[in-house]
């Protein structure tokens, strides 16, 4: 970080002040103006140029002068100057690069030299520029981003001139959003090298790795200890977590141990019967009329959007994500709502269904590039096109009302439970519109389950029945 980056630290601390005074900082306020034949760095204010920024006189604009007692830095008022400055007449200072205060206050360096480390120099080194008497890299300077004065905000950094998103550690900026080029089919190995149909990302390499829809003949235990239902209905190859949401709460399993862990809690309740859907690194629910992102890294909450429409009541739906990492959800208006995360887009698609969709299952397959979906325990089934956006019904659960436990492997195929109680469990075949019986669950799955297809190739599911107690898995090939 810069030292002039530091002007951002006490920006963010002095914000009561700029609150009472109207004003505050922003990433175009610094350059000033060349009014009155002040240099681009300096604002005309009658017929002195000076720097807003630090000058108590005229601090953030002109005629704007701080009260007895404080002093000016980053166009805000303050009581003291933050670590690493200095006060010289009233203005917050650093002595390693001010050319008024170069070393100390008042020792101004001669016309048409600059201040580097605390000492007059005359020109700047490499590809570095003056602004505002110091030399900065405005590829990379956080308070002059591409010129002098840009400013970059909270969570950005400064690459190559421009203020972008600072992401997590193992994750790269594409397009604008931080994702992981290691799993990202539409980034795999690098920024807009996408997979084809049917393939997945692993290590940063393509590969064919569909799922036949075959699954291994027996279910082994995992520990359902500290789950709850709701889970996330698909995990990308490589992902080390799954996570699961329901109500206040939020937990993951790690499934190289199998312990399950306590995330942070959502700022509202999610749905009792949804499903958290990762897309950019973070996972996202929608439940109308809010939009709910997590940051697994920092273990925090947003709600980007809260403007959803919901129709006469909140269905509970399941949220998925689609290849290109748009989030699909559900109202009771009989809408499937698609967002996007990198555009901050909502968008609604009429589905023409009258039959009851209340807790809608929901599924994304990339082989067909659709969202096949229908009410718990409803008969019907439907394919929605998303290139066409037809809707196509299609053939039911062989045991009536689709399940609870409900989740697609992207690859042609859906999962689910058989009727209100029992052990059978299906698998649908998209290219055949049939359903297929797989070896039965081990216990009871009742109705009220979840269930998750992970790309390494497991097939999860937890049963209520048994307490939130009993969680198996099946192999996938």
């Amino acid at each position: 970080m810069t030292r002039f980056a530091l002007f951002i630290t006490v920006g963010l601390t002095l914000a009561s002040c700029a609150s009472s005074r109207g004003r505050s900082p922003s990433r175009d306020s610094g350059p000033g103006s060349d009014a009155g034949g002040c240099a681009p760095s300096l604002t005309a204010c009658g017929t002195a140029c000076v720097d807003t920024r630090a000058d108590p006189s005229h601090c953030g604009g002109c005629g704007l002068a701080c009260p007895s007692g404080e002093v000016c830095g980053a166009s805000m008022c303050a009581g003291s100057c933050p670590t690493g400055l200095t006060e010289c007449g009233g203005r917050c200072v650093d002595t390693a690069v001010d050319p008024s205060n170069c070393g100390a206050c008042d020792m101004a360096c001669p016309m048409g030299e600059l201040c580097m480390a605390g000492t007059c120099t005359l020109v700047c080194p490499g590809s570095e520029i003056e602004c505002r008497g110091s030399c900065v890299d405005t590829n990379t300077d956080l308070s002059n981003c591409g010129r002098c004065g840009v400013i970059c905000g909270s969570g950005e950094e400064c690459a190559t001139g421009t203020c972008v998103p600072t992401c997590a550690m193992g994750e790269t900026l594409c397009g604008g959003v931080c994702t992981n080029t290691d799993t990202d089919r539409n980034h795999c190995g690098m920024c807009g090298q996408p997979c084809g149909m049917g393939e997945t990302c692993s290590g940063g390499t393509c590969g064919a790795a569909c799922f036949s829809g075959m699954t291994g003949a027996t279910w082994e235990s995992v520990s359902a200890t500290g789950a709850v239902r709701g889970f996330q209905a698909y995990v990308p190859s490589g992902e080390m977590y799954m996570h699961s949401g329901s109500g206040t709460s939020l937990v993951r399993l790690a499934i190289a141990t199998g312990t399950w862990e306590t995330r942070a809690a959502p700022p509202a309740a999610l749905a009792g019967w949804g499903s958290p859907a990762l897309s950019g690194g973070a996972l996202w629910e929608i439940r109308a009329p809010s939009i709910y992102r997590y940051d697994p890294t920092a273990n925090t909450w947003s709600t980007p959007r809260a403007d959803v429409v919901m129709g006469m009541r909140d269905e509970q739906a399941m949220t998925v994500v689609d290849r290109d990492g748009a989030l699909w959800g559900f109202n009771s208006s009989q809408q499937l709502i698609r967002y996007v995360p990198s555009t901050d887009t909502v968008s609604y698609f009429p589905t023409g269904v009258t039959t009851d969709t209340y807790e809608t299952r929901l599924g994304y397959d990339e082989l067909t590039h659709s969202i096949y979906f229908s009410g718990f325990n409803h008969a019907s089934f439907y394919q929605f096109d998303i290139a066409t956006s037809a809707v196509t019904p299609r053939a039911a659960n062989p045991e009536g009302g689709l399940n609870d436990i409900f989740c697609t492997d992207s690859c042609g195929h859906a999962y689910a439970a058989g009727g209100t109680s029992g052990t059978t469990m299906f698998r649908y075949d998209s290219a055949t519109d049939s359903w297929t019986r797989i070896p039965d669950f081990p216990v009871d799955h009742g109705i009220n389950g979840s269930c998750s297809v992970h790309e390494d190739g497991w097939l999860y599911v937890e049963d209520i029945a048994g307490g939130a107690t009993d969680m198996y898995r099946i192999s996938l090939l």
